[in-house]
């Protein structure tokens, strides 16, 4: 058995490592909100959904917003680094929690729609959270990437347990259309995120064939309009 001091740095060092992929990936989700989609993050209260370790909060506070965080309790949420008093923990499938944290002008989600269990209930919830005419960025696995064709069984979109549901552009599109929400932009990756960030040369190649829509990974912001409760 291992002892208790080697198990808390293996546990440290997975807690940095995720930290440090995290982070890689943030810089590549700023520079698509600043120089791909026109968002002046200085001075706009923003909401994190599915924070884990808080390393896009650091960004997006370094670049001048006013961040808050919300995830649910899991082992990854222990090794938060960020301040403790803008994050809660709660879980927007069941609970509305507008009344807690006030509204914001842009949410921003990383991988986290595909596990919700119920997500009509869940961007209702979403929707209350922003103002008139905030905005929500969305990050998901695409259904009909070629990664998804290629890799088959061992795509990361089926291969992960805690995935409840898949999306394509036009489905995303549909849910979030009847949720309150008008799309302004939406890409596919052909290049992971965490590559755009090592090989900034990356980044432009994945801007110039990012429309194709044939990429392994979901890139959609979306408006929010009146809704009409169905």
């Amino acid at each position: 058995m291992k002892s208790f001091f080697l198990q808390n740095k293996e546990n440290l060092s997975m807690e940095k490592n995720l930290k440090i992929y995290e982070k890689a990936k943030g810089r590549v989700i700023i520079r698509i909100l600043t120089n791909y989609l026109g968002i002046n993050l200085n001075s706009i209260r923003i909401l994190e959904i599915g924070c884990s370790t808080g390393a896009l909060m650091e960004l997006l506070e370094q670049n001048g917003g006013d961040v808050y965080g919300i995830d649910i309790e899991s082992p990854w949420s222990k090794c938060y680094y960020y301040d403790e008093n803008k994050r809660l923990f709660c879980d927007l499938q069941e609970e509305d929690i507008s009344f807690k944290i006030g509204n914001f002008d842009l949410i921003i989600a990383q991988e986290v729609i595909e596990h919700i269990k119920k997500p009509y209930d869940f961007l209702v919830n979403t929707h209350k959270l922003l103002n008139i005419g905030g905005k929500i960025l969305l990050t998901t696995p695409n259904l009909t990437g070629i990664t998804a064709f290629l890799k088959g069984e061992k795509w990361c979109g089926t291969a992960t347990e805690s995935h409840m549901l898949l999306y394509t552009k036009r489905s995303l599109d549909f849910l979030l259309n009847n949720c309150g929400f008008k799309k302004i932009k939406s890409f596919t990756n052909i290049i992971p995120i965490v590559y755009q960030n090592k090989y900034p040369w990356l980044w432009w190649l994945n801007r110039l064939f990012s429309g194709i829509g044939v990429g392994g990974g979901i890139v959609a912001m979306y408006k929010k309009i009146p809704m009409i409760i169905k």
